[in-house]
């Protein structure tokens, strides 16, 4: 029986292979007789190992026409924030997102 590890490295490899092969996933699978489902779940599953938040120490400075600090994600969401909030709080917050 396959181990976990090969498991693991069979899917992520085909994981990879597809991304980088130009083909749809579909396509992908017929040609390599592949459960779509499953690399569709594997291909996610790469992303969200890859997609790490990295944190960077900023300094927050008040300016007289901010009304409040913005944060923008790579998926597209926002979060609007008072200019007094707390470092500590933003920094748990942040690192909840990872």
């Amino acid at each position: 029986m396959e181990g976990r590890d090969e498991h693991r490295d069979f899917w992520m490899g085909h994981a990879k292979a597809c991304l980088e092969s130009g083909q749809s996933q579909l396509s992908y699978c017929t040609r390599h007789g592949l459960k779509p489902t499953t690399l569709s779940y594997w291909i996610r599953r790469d992303r969200e190992q890859t997609t790490k938040l990295n944190l960077v120490p900023v300094k927050l400075v008040s300016a007289p026409n901010l009304t409040g600090l913005v944060l923008r994600g790579h998926r597209n969401w926002q979060l609007d924030l008072p200019m007094n909030v707390s470092p500590d709080w933003l920094v748990t917050v942040l690192r909840g997102l990872e």
